[in-house]
């Protein structure tokens, strides 16, 4: 059974055994489990925002979008009567 860490510097899941780390190739240091703790969840937190953003983002060209569809409805209507 293979036991892992966390990279103090990247965050990710490597194995205990690895001196680097694969992902980002830094030197693995001793592990202090509240540092670990608190930098994965910083990571977590800005992946969230960096989430909410996209989403916020795409709703608003989704909505730049329908007002535009809109727009052009109404002119169509308009030009119709």
């Amino acid at each position: 059974m293979n036991f892992v860490c966390v990279c103090r510097c990247c965050g990710r899941t490597i194995n205990q055994e690895f001196l680097y780390c694969p992902w980002c190739g830094k030197e693995k240091v001793p592990e202090n489990d509240d540092y670990v703790f608190e930098n994965v969840m910083r990571q977590l937190e800005e992946k969230q925002i960096d989430g909410r953003n996209r989403r916020l983002i795409d709703i608003k060209n989704r909505l730049n979008d329908l007002e535009q569809d809109l727009d052009y409805l109404v002119l169509n209507a308009e030009s119709h009567k």
